[in-house]
């Protein structure tokens, strides 16, 4: 089986295209013949290091004349409509597979517009986003889960951080925007700071605009975490697992105030490195989060809880490594990209019959 894997930006480090990576690593023992395509070049090749000409970068009319050369069994187009008129115009006979993976909803409104698409079925990262796809598609054709395969720098065991960290690290990580609401994740700090001093708070990611820098300021400020508060803006995706060692080795915890995921890979990735995670109680985390076992839920806004949550775990180091261990056997069982892999040749094998 022949399966060319389209996506439009080729970055380094974005979630698209670490599952990319894991699948085409993988596929090949599996019987698949696996390529990926983007369609624009955003800095990303390091990322693809080694697959040679399996990874192409090119406009839609290249892309159309490398399938009529080629032949793929299936296009699989990871939130990439740039495709479908190929398949409008008859130029391209590949079964066509639409994975949704983004939870952006100006992002989502192509699955509006899909008629007269030969679409096999859809595919997303978990049964929250399949639910997604059903109601904004209104689709009838099959909706499968294919899980996020959680690379493998995030899955060898775990090792301290040197130098230890002097004070517990409490880690955000993501883009700064207001659907991954970093907002809050500054309140909750904030909150911390009221009753425990030596802490500090890691803000990992950029901001989408230029005026981000001076919210965060104020609003840290206006919070009380400005003292504890270091934000990162320049971490490579290869770099996020010392630092999530850095998090666990300084008996600190993981947390996400995200208002939408279709699968939430940042928070996998800390589990995968034994941290205990704070999250939402809602989403895709209540598929792979169990509150009190292998992480920790709060009502999403309500700030004291996922401070006192916070709070309580700092000081409870029992309780932290019992719940990191718990995490990281989750995500190895489940999102290793050996079986996460493996249920997408599953998957793949269904819609090609």
């Amino acid at each position: 089986m022949r399966v060319l894997f389209v996506y439009k930006y080729l970055t380094y480090g974005g979630g698209c295209e670490t599952v990319l990576r894991a699948r085409l690593d993988r596929l090949p023992a599996l019987g698949v013949d696996a390529e990926a395509w983007f369609l624009y070049d955003c800095g990303g090749r390091e990322l693809f290091a080694g697959l040679g000409d399996r990874v192409r970068i090119g406009s839609v009319d290249e892309l159309s004349a490398y399938c009529a050369a080629t032949r793929p069994d299936f296009i699989s187009t990871l939130d990439t409509e740039e495709v479908f008129p190929l398949y409008r115009a008859g130029q391209v006979d590949a079964g066509l597979i639409v994975e949704v993976h983004t939870s952006y909803s100006e992002s989502q409104t192509y699955l509006r517009a899909l008629e007269g698409l030969p679409i096999r079925g859809f595919l997303a990262p978990s049964e929250f986003q399949c639910e997604v796809v059903r109601r904004i598609s209104g689709t009838s054709l099959p909706v499968f889960v294919a899980p996020n395969p959680v690379r493998d720098v995030f899955l060898s065991e775990p090792v301290d951080f040197d130098p230890p960290p002097q004070v517990p690290l409490v880690a955000w990580i993501g883009r700064l925007d207001d659907l991954k609401n970093w907002q809050e994740f500054i309140a909750i700090a904030g909150q911390v700071r009221q009753s425990i001093q030596d802490v500090s708070f890691w803000l990992v990611g950029r901001f989408v605009d230029r005026t981000g820098d001076e919210k965060l300021r104020a609003l840290a400020r206006h919070a009380g975490a400005l003292p504890g508060l270091r934000w990162f803006r320049g971490v490579s995706h290869g770099a996020v697992a010392r630092v999530l060692d850095a998090v666990r080795t300084s008996g600190g915890v993981y947390v996400s105030t995200s208002t939408g995921e279709s699968f939430g890979m940042t928070v996998a990735e800390a589990m995968a490195r034994g941290c205990p995670v704070v999250v939402p109680a809602s989403g895709p985390f209540l598929e792979y989060v169990e509150d009190g076992k292998n992480g920790w839920f709060y009502p999403l806004g309500s700030v004291k809880k996922a401070a006192r949550t916070v709070a309580t775990l700092l000081g409870d180091p029992e309780r932290r490594r019992t719940s990191g261990r718990a995490a990281r056997t989750t995500i190895l069982a489940r999102y290793a990209p050996e079986p996460a892999v493996a249920v997408l040749v599953e998957l793949l094998g269904r819609l090609q019959a």
